[in-house]
């Protein structure tokens, strides 16, 4: 990764405990670098920032976690779940703890 996303990789990282995010977005985040090498139209900013915080919705989930506190995925219901953590952290109205 490099020096111009540390600040955003800073702020996104205790949002990271869940999906084994440590392994997880620094190789997407290469993956997404290789597809940028061919693809120079696109913005690699919303590129690489998107792929960094693709998964941090699920750091706000209430949900089984493992040993290490991470958050397990369960498969169905899921989706609901994590439509119901963004909201809960971007303090949607109507949402409890909102």
């Amino acid at each position: 990764m490099t020096d111009r996303y540390a600040t955003a990789w800073a702020a996104a990282r205790p949002y990271m405990r869940a999906r084994k995010n440590d392994v997880h977005i620094p190789l997407s985040f290469w993956y997404a670098e290789r597809l940028l090498e061919r693809h120079a139209e696109a913005d690699a900013d919303v590129v690489l920032l998107a792929i960094m915080f693709h998964d941090t919705g699920w750091a706000v989930i209430d949900g089984p976690t493992d040993k290490a506190g991470t958050v397990v995925y369960t498969g169905l219901g899921g989706s609901q779940n994590l439509e119901a953590g963004v909201k809960k952290a971007l303090g949607a109205p109507g949402t409890p703890g909102a």
